[in-house]
């Protein structure tokens, strides 16, 4: 009975060395090729995508083996890993249906909307109404509006109106259109202001992207002032006599308008580079304002956790100067959106020194003779089919540098976004 008990002892040993030295041996062709493709046809993902990265860091990567890693990803929703895979597929075989169409639907969801256009231009009508793939010309239309409420009397309440398109030229270039109206009184002066966008994107190979933005905002402001006018004392009649001198030094206080019409003009360049997990850009801002010239360089990154848009966390930084840079300030905007199903949620912080940043390529110009020290942004979205609403909050502090004044604005704005795809 004890030798029995030896044998049966050591036979498990030898079975469990065995076991090791097998879990050991070399990745093989014949066993990445037989393993993925059972752990394919299992549907087991998460096992699926992590081998398929071991054979290729091996050295086994052809087509089938990127095929398979780039739906794991996929099915895991990880889809701006499943790029790599699809994008590497297809350098074996350029014209794989499969793989340009899974490729074209990760560049979607991963909201490279230009990228996935672009790689459609040589799909068919066949093969595009097959994947459910629509090339509309116009891709964005939005209309917002809002106010800021100000904690110092001397401030009005804002009125603000936004419009804004966003079409195609052709399978590659993309164009941003946006019209703005904001008007205000305050202690200083009324302003009208009315703005035009433009912005232009285009895709690279690789993921890279280049954008170009162009603003002109004109300013019909209404300036109040208070000057000193000397006040003399007219005849008043009676007794014959001649009239009284003129008082010496008596004057009064009145009130003036001066009306100013004040054009700028904003040019901005950006160039971008995407990857899994990091998107980066840098990019230029000049700003032509009646008679100064504001320079500004800036840059983003882009941090994506979980390898698609769920949760991004991103930072934005500005170096701007007014006078060829012999004085640099710096301005910072961090980010985190979280994006769901149907929801979108976004917070954003933002600080200012030395002047207020101009921001997205030049797209939102704060012109305001106040530096904006600082500003908190809280945005939530709601998507019905092709249709969202949305609202936004933010809370600013401002700084009057004449009056050594501090006050806030809160500002709500709501809209609605109209996309086809």
């Amino acid at each position: 009975m004890y030798k029995s008990g030896q044998f049966f002892f050591l036979v498990l040993l030898l079975l469990l060395a065995g076991k090791n030295v097998s879990a050991q041996d070399p990745l093989t062709a014949g066993a990445a090729e037989e393993v993925s493709y059972r752990l394919y046809q299992q549907g087991s993902w998460d096992s699926l995508a992590a081998y398929c990265d071991k054979a290729i860091a091996a050295g086994y990567d052809y087509y089938y083996m990127r095929m398979r890693a780039g739906i794991a990803c996929y099915k895991k929703t990880d889809y701006r890993k499943a790029i790599l895979h699809f994008e590497k597929a297809l350098t074996f075989n350029a014209s794989d249906d499969a793989a340009n169409e899974y490729l074209y639907f990760c560049y979607t969801y991963s909201g490279e909307y230009d990228q996935a256009r672009w790689l459609a231009k040589d799909f068919d009508s066949t093969f595009s109404a097959a994947a459910g793939i629509k090339k509309v010309p116009v891709s964005m239309l939005l209309l917002e509006g809002g106010t800021k409420l100000s904690s110092s009397d001397l401030f009005q309440p804002v009125v603000y109106a936004h419009a804004a398109l966003s079409h195609y030229v052709n399978s590659r270039v993309s164009l941003f259109h946006a019209f703005t109206y904001y008007g205000q009184k305050e202690s200083r002066y009324t302003i009208n202001q009315y703005q035009y966008y433009l912005g232009a994107s285009i895709p690279l190979q690789k993921r890279w992207s280049v954008s170009a933005g162009a603003q002109v905002m004109y300013n019909r402001n209404i300036y109040r002032d208070s000057v000193d006018v000397l006040m003399q004392q007219g005849f008043m009649g009676g007794g014959g006599g001649p009239p009284p001198p003129p008082p010496s030094g008596q004057t009064t206080k009145v009130l003036e308008s001066v009306t100013k019409n004040e054009w700028n003009y904003i040019a901005a360049f950006t160039i971008k580079k995407s990857v899994t997990h990091f998107s980066a850009a840098l990019g230029a801002t000049y700003w032509y304002r009646d008679t100064a010239s504001f320079y500004q360089l800036n840059g983003n990154v882009t941090y994506y956790p979980f390898a698609n848009n769920l949760l991004s966390i991103s930072a934005d930084v500005y170096l701007h100067t007014i006078n060829n840079f012999k004085n640099n300030y710096v301005s910072v905007a961090p980010a985190v959106t979280l994006n769901f199903k149907k929801w979108n949620l976004t917070a954003g912080y933002l600080n200012n020194a030395g002047g207020n940043a101009i921001e997205h390529t030049g797209y939102v110009v704060n012109n305001s003779e106040d530096l904006s020290r600082d500003r908190y942004t809280l945005s939530l979205a709601y998507r019905i089919k092709k249709l969202s609403v949305y609202c936004t909050y933010s809370y600013e502090t401002k700084e009057m540098a004449e009056k050594n004044l501090h006050y806030n604005y809160n500002t709500f704005i709501a809209g609605i976004c109209f996309t086809p795809y």
